[in-house]
């Protein structure tokens, strides 16, 4: 038993031992490739599936974990946002090997969707919320990409809504969620949460914010109807809201959602906020 258990350590130690080596081939070649940062193509970088390093490594998991982590930060700095790039792939060893590891989560949202690369990273954070339930960064961290990156607020709203159900979430987080409604066009919803936001919150910033929301709503609730009101007279619905001041429908816009940029659906009249 001893003999099997000293040669298994052997086995082990030098198994152990060539996947150091092969990582560090990696590192060093991708190094001196890029040594010139003149270059304008990727190097072409050897990076072992990321179930492969996992059945390699013979018990040494977080400590794996930890050197590919650091090679990812490194490899980011040279070419981790070219289209092409090992970027997921480092990052998809990294959680494989330590799935309770946050921080390649959250980078991962902040880096993957800039190189567009947004279902990778909902695939991580995917895994970052089975892995790690008590999180609300995670599931936080993708609902802004999909909001800034893809416009998708039926996929931010997803991933926002499980952030809010996570224990010591902020309260900004909430609000978020109602901005999110809002610009998904579900006006009377928005309202709704901000409401609730301004009544609840113990936060008087967030409070007086819910506030200024409540009545930007309002005032874009007033310019949807001035929308149908100008297809009454006229029988089209304006090219833009500026179209409502030409006909002297409204004065003015008000100030507060002049920041907003709004398109009128032609076919509904329903006001597109972006």
């Amino acid at each position: 038993m001893r003999i099997f258990f000293r040669l298994s350590s052997v086995f082990q130690i030098t198994a152990l031992a060539v996947l150091f080596l092969v990582v560090f081939w990696s590192q060093t070649g991708y190094n001196h490739f890029f040594k010139d940062r003149r270059l304008h193509y990727p190097a072409q970088v050897f990076l072992a599936p990321a179930t492969l390093v996992e059945s390699s490594s013979f018990g040494f998991r977080n400590f794996l974990a930890d050197v590919f982590w650091i090679q990812s930060v490194q490899y980011l700095i040279i070419e981790g946002l070219l289209k092409n790039s090992f970027m997921f792939q480092y990052l998809d060893i990294v959680t494989t090997l330590d799935p309770r590891f946050e921080y390649p989560y959250l980078f991962a949202n902040l880096i993957l969707p800039r190189k567009g690369s947004i279902d990778e990273a909902r695939f991580l954070t995917d895994r970052g919320i089975e892995a790690i339930p008590s999180s609300w960064q995670i599931p936080f961290y993708l609902g802004v990409q999909y909001k800034v990156f893809s416009k998708d607020y039926e996929q931010a709203l997803k991933y926002m809504n499980i952030a809010a159900s996570k224990p010591g979430k902020p309260d900004y987080v909430d609000s978020l969620i109602a901005s999110y409604t809002l610009r998904s066009g579900d006006q009377t919803s928005a309202r709704e949460l901000f409401d609730a936001i301004y009544k609840t919150t113990t936060n008087e910033f967030i409070k007086q914010s819910a506030k200024a929301w409540i009545q930007e709503i309002d005032h874009i609730g007033l310019i949807q109807s001035l929308v149908f009101g100008y297809k009454r007279l006229y029988g089209v619905y304006p090219q833009t809201i500026d179209d409502l001041i030409t006909r002297k429908l409204i004065g003015k816009i008000p100030d507060d959602i002049k920041s907003f940029r709004f398109i009128i659906n032609q076919e509904t009249g329903m006001l597109i906020i972006e």
